[in-house]
C-alpha cells in the first residue's frame, strides 16, 4: 500500500503538511534505493570474485591434474627403460657365457631385438631358448674351444728322463753307467 496524497487527504491532513510529509517520504525512499543498489552492487562485486577464484580453482585443479598425469608418464618411462636395461644386461650375461665378450657383446645386443625377451623375477623367463637363439644366430661370434695333445711324432726336446750323478754312480754296470755320464753331459751341454 502506497503513500499518496489521496490517502493523506482522507485523513484530513492539511496540504501544507501533506507536501512536508511527501518530501520526507521521497527521501527516505531515495535512500533506502540508494542503499540498495550499494549492496546490490556489493553482491554482484563478490558473486564475480567467487567466479574468478572457482575458475581458479579449476585452473590450479586443471595444472595439478596435468602435473599428475606427467609425473605417471615419467614414472612409466622410468620403468620400461629400467626393464629395457635388466633385458640387455641378462642378454649381454647370456653372450659371455657362451664366451662372446667386450666390444662383439656390446654390438650383439645392439643389434637384437629384445621385444622378445621376457624377464621374470629378474632372470630371464625362457632362457633355453634366448641361450638356442643366440647361438643359432650369433654362431660365428662364439670361439670354439679344442684341446689338443702333443704333436707325437715329434716329442718335444728335452723329455728324457735323466738320472741325476749320484744314481749314475750307484750304478753297477761300468758300461751303462758310462753311457749315464755321457747322455748327462749332453743335456748339459744343451
Amino acid at each position: 500500500m502506497a503513500l499518496t496524497r489521496k490517502m493523506l487527504k482522507a485523513m484530513g491532513i492539511e496540504d501544507e503538511k501533506i507536501d512536508q510529509i511527501v518530501e520526507e517520504h521521497a527521501e527516505s525512499v531515495d535512500a533506502l534505493k540508494a542503499q540498495r543498489d550499494q549492496w546490490r552492487d556489493k553482491a554482484e562485486e563478490a558473486a564475480k570474485k567467487a567466479g574468478e577464484q572457482a575458475a581458479g580453482e579449476d585452473g590450479w585443479k586443471a595444472k595439478y591434474e596435468a602435473k599428475a598425469k606427467e609425473l605417471e608418464d615419467w614414472k612409466a618411462q622410468a620403468q620400461e627403460k629400467a626393464a629395457k636395461a635388466e633385458k640387455r644386461r641378462l642378454y649381454r650375461a647370456e653372450l659371455e657365457e657362451l664366451g662372446i665378450v667386450g666390444k662383439r657383446a656390446d654390438a650383439v645386443v645392439k643389434a637384437t631385438d629384445l621385444s622378445e625377451v621376457e624377464v621374470e623375477g629378474g632372470k630371464l623367463a625362457d632362457r633355453e631358448a634366448v641361450r638356442k637363439a643366440i647361438e643359432s644366430e650369433w654362431a660365428e661370434f662364439i670361439p670354439r674351444k679344442r684341446t689338443e695333445g702333443a704333436n707325437v711324432p715329434n716329442p718335444p726336446a728335452g723329455s728324457k728322463a735323466t738320472k741325476s750323478r749320484e744314481e749314475i754312480a750307484k750304478m753297477k754296470n761300468p758300461r751303462e753307467r758310462q753311457a749315464a755320464y755321457a747322455e748327462l753331459l749332453a743335456q748339459e751341454g744343451e
